[in-house]
């Protein structure tokens, strides 16, 4: 089962999502921090480095600031969770120089069982081959348009955030 932004929205609306983390994983040249900080300090030596590195873990609230060209994505999933976490959603950002694609990996969390066990979890982890230096792949691209075609077929009704 893949979750989408409609999936997380109507958990959250519904009360059904306990906890939201979202992954991005990406190529260093393909992000671009706030000059200064030190998640662009960090970000240029993961460009040397052949490992993950992790350069930020937090709320995408924080995230946001930080990232402000890369994070769509994410914040995408916080503005659907917006009846629950909403932009308190988990995020963690690795830059690995090994990578020729961006991953994104979300996992969504429903409240514990009625005994305290762990809740239902849905997880869902997308890649989408980019190059280096682009901020995003033909596969986010693609999604895009799909979402202003479906838009402009079934235009939204009231008011809200309308995710298709």
């Amino acid at each position: 089962m893949c979750i989408r932004d409609r999936d997380i929205q109507r958990m959250s609306r519904s009360g059904k999502l306990a906890a939201l983390t979202v992954v991005m994983k990406k190529h260093p040249d393909s992000l671009f921090p706030v000059e200064g900080s030190a998640e662009f300090k960090a970000n240029e030596a993961a460009k040397i480095a052949a490992e993950e590195i992790e350069l930020f873990r937090g709320s995408v609230r924080e995230l946001a600031g930080l990232f402000p060209v890369n994070v769509n994505t994410i914040c995408t999933a916080a503005l659907a969770a917006g009846d629950s976490v909403g932009f308190d959603t988990k995020a963690v950002l690795i830059a690995d120089s090994r990578l020729d694609e961006m991953v994104i990996d979300v996992l969504a969390e429903g409240p514990p069982t009625a005994t305290g066990g762990r809740g239902m979890r849905v997880r869902s982890i997308r890649e989408n081959p980019s190059k280096r230096g682009e901020v995003t792949g033909q596969a986010t691209l693609m999604s895009f348009f799909s979402s202003l075609r479906q838009l402009c077929e079934n235009p939204p009704r009231g008011n809200g955030i309308h995710l298709c």
